[in-house]
């Protein structure tokens, strides 16, 4: 039943139905959320209705209205996918059930006693095979043993279930690629531009191991540059609607984890033909531009053509090489990096006036052992040289999405609002609340932020304070829609320069060489491309909107891959945090919560969360104005960027979470008692 006070919204307010159906996504509290396309809002469901619904679940539903707020009632399940789970085994009053990775499944999930009990402990994955009810629990089949929650590499294995990561190419595939040649046709030096002899470099991090860029740069006239950025052409080895094309749309992206990828393109391509590994020919397509001493772009062309990079460069190398002028092992393309690092100042020049974003973003360096385990973090220092080719590769996207515009074809453009009017609300007082007083004017832009960012550069505080700017942030997208990039503060930009590894540059692509060849492009949509970005979508006559499917299907899975590689990185962040229990240190409050705070522990470079209830020393009111946490009696307050000494109290690996507590006058740690409710 309803809640109490719930009035039945009429069909005429809001559709023509009296039901509607939506996709519902499960939260770990257990509550729900239904998104409401006609709404364009995420309908609230509560605790209750849940009990029977599963994330994922296809579901009709009525609306009824709470206190002016619109509210769900499920009716019937729709449709229902059977899907397949990961989490470890664990023993309940004589009941084996499974602890689930993903918390979006908080039901009880039963299993099987005949395959459980000698599993004990073990990380699994299930098959759902009975659905709950308001009376009986999910009941789970085990299909397969990934190991022991101790074996290295687990916490990779479990990311790849919990986050349905296709990781295995098919057979199909596999003889596909076999087939590509292993050298260029001669056909190819007729029909492209033969650069062979112009001394391009790559220039990458030491543990790059595939080239899709690589740049050349020389004096034009005598104030500008000529700047060619030259990308490897992957639609030549991946026709459009080809097995490998579909397989490379089905990941949209390469997923990295530590020292381990799971790419977009077999090995063959990403490692080899693809790659532009030095004094081997390789196809490419070239981004030919002039750039003068304010940073602008004057002309540009594109056009497909063969290459030999000379050189296999790094970031740390880049700036020695610069330094050692006589140096006869770098005479080849010495000069070309001197006019690289000339060029890319003016650009940086250009970036500043346009006012572009430039936060704060300090990035660490991990340390492995040989099982994969963390053994430090250090902070990594990055020079020019990571500027200057990504400057370099912004000029070449800028590039790309003009000419996609002049020519009015549709493509996937990477387009970034600019801020909601609620979060800059918010963020004001933020800021108001760390001695800042700003006002922005509407539509705000990114210059008034970034003056901002300049403002704070030298404060103690200054990472928090840029990192609760960057979170008021909207997140950037693939979108056939050009609305402009607002953190870049382009009017149009697009991804051309990694088609390796993220299935967008593939399109854009094909979209320059059919303007070059005066035709159009359309892509295909796979059926389950188009059941998955638009599950909702009624049976109709007319075709699917191809870009936009395309654009919602490439974010979503962009989305995906960066949340596994966090978690992967949460999971060993947790395991070597274990070794630090009981541990005081010295942090900075990084997020302030109703319930908690997010500490950065400074001296080992994680985060950690203490919840209300270990703020021991007071009882803390939270004040969402000001995003701080008082004590009451001592009026302590605990802001972002606030200092404090805090102590490891519990690794929590299921919920991937450092928790700390205030340091104890006697330091050595006591065991922590399991709650009662909690699985182990």
């Amino acid at each position: 039943m309803p809640p109490k006070n719930l009035t039945l919204v009429s069909s005429e307010s809001l559709s023509t139905h009296s039901m509607f159906v939506g996709i519902v996504r499960r939260f770990r509290d257990g509550h729900g959320v239904i998104v409401n396309l006609e709404m364009n809002k995420e309908i609230l469901v509560p605790v209750k209705e849940m009990k029977s619904i599963l994330h994922g679940d296809k579901v009709e539903y009525q609306l009824y209205m709470l206190e002016n707020k619109p509210y769900a009632r499920i009716t019937s399940i729709v449709d229902r996918q059977i899907k397949i789970l990961v989490g470890r085994v664990v023993k309940e009053k004589e009941i084996y059930m499974l602890a689930p990775e993903d918390r979006r499944y908080s039901q009880d999930i039963e299993l099987l006693q005949s395959d459980a009990h000698q599993n004990l402990g073990k990380v699994v994955e299930i098959q759902i095979i009975s659905a709950p009810s308001m009376q009986s629990s999910l009941l789970g089949r085990i299909i397969r043993i990934l190991g022991d929650i101790e074996d290295p590499g687990i916490e990779i294995k479990i990311a790849l279930t919990k986050f349905e990561l296709p990781h295995e190419f098919s057979e199909k595939c596999h003889r596909a690629v076999q087939k590509l040649p292993d050298f260029i046709s001669p056909k190819e030096h007729t029909l492209r531009i033969d650069l062979t002899d112009i001394p391009f470099v790559t220039i990458d991090g030491e543990t790059a191991k595939d080239f899709d860029d690589a740049v050349f740069c020389q004096k034009h006239n005598t104030t500008d540059w000529r700047l060619l950025v030259a990308i490897a052409d992957v639609d030549y080895y991946v026709p459009s609607g080809s097995t490998v094309d579909s397989e490379a749309l089905l990941r949209a992206t390469s997923v990295y984890f530590p020292r381990s990828v799971i790419p977009m393109l077999p090995e063959k391509l990403s490692n080899d033909l693809c790659s532009l590994n030095p004094h081997l020919e390789r196809l490419v397509m070239v981004c030919d531009m002039v750039i003068n001493q304010k940073g602008d772009i004057t002309a540009y062309q594109f056009y497909p053509a063969i290459i030999c990079s000379v050189a296999r460069l790094t970031y740390t190398e880049v700036p020695h090489i610069l330094n050692s002028p006589t140096d006869p092992t770098h005479a080849t393309y010495w000069l070309s990096i001197q006019c690289l690092e000339a060029c890319y100042q003016s650009l940086s020049s250009a970036r500043m006036l346009r006012g572009a974003l430039d936060f704060i973003n300090p990035e660490t360096a991990i340390e492995y052992d040989e099982l994969g385990r963390i053994i430090s973090i250090q902070p990594k220092y990055t020079n020019w040289s990571h500027r200057m080719i990504e400057e370099s590769m912004l000029a070449a996207n800028c590039c790309a999405a003009d000419l996609i515009l002049t020519h009015h074809k549709e493509a996937l453009f990477r387009v970034h609002a600019e801020p909601s009017f609620d979060r800059i609300e918010v963020l004001q007082e933020l800021l108001k609340s760390n001695g800042i007083s700003v006002k922005f004017s509407t539509p705000i832009e990114s210059r008034s932020i970034q003056n901002i960012l300049n403002k704070t550069k030298n404060e103690k505080n200054n990472l928090h304070i840029h990192t609760a700017i960057l979170r008021s942030m909207q997140q950037a997208v693939y979108s056939p829609q050009n609305i402009g990039h607002f953190g870049l503060a382009y009017s149009a930009y697009t991804h051309f320069t990694s088609p390796i590894r993220r299935y967008p540059d593939l399109l854009v692509h094909r979209v320059l060489k059919s303007i070059l060849k005066n035709k159009s492009y359309t892509p295909s949509l796979p059926d389950f491309l188009s059941d998955e970005v638009d599950p909702l979508r009624k049976q109709s006559s007319s075709p699917p909107p191809l870009w936009k499917n395309l654009g919602l299907y490439c974010s979503s899975r962009e989305r995906r891959a960066e949340e596994a590689s966090r978690d992967v990185e949460s999971w060993l962040k947790c395991r070597y945090m274990q070794q630090h229990l009981g541990s005081i240190y010295h942090g900075i409050v990084s997020s302030v919560l109703a319930y908690g705070l997010f500490v950065n522990l400074t001296d080992l470079y994680v985060d950690g969360f203490i919840h209300i209830s270990n703020l021991d020393d007071d009882r803390y009111n939270y004040d969402a104005v000001t995003n701080q946490l008082t004590g009451k009696k001592s009026g302590k307050c605990y802001k972002i960027g606030a200092p404090m000494s805090v102590q490891i109290y519990r690794v929590n690996l299921d919920k991937r979470q450092i928790e700390l507590r205030l340091p104890l006058l006697d330091t050595s740690i006591k065991p922590v008692k399991k709650k009662k409710k909690e699985k182990s």
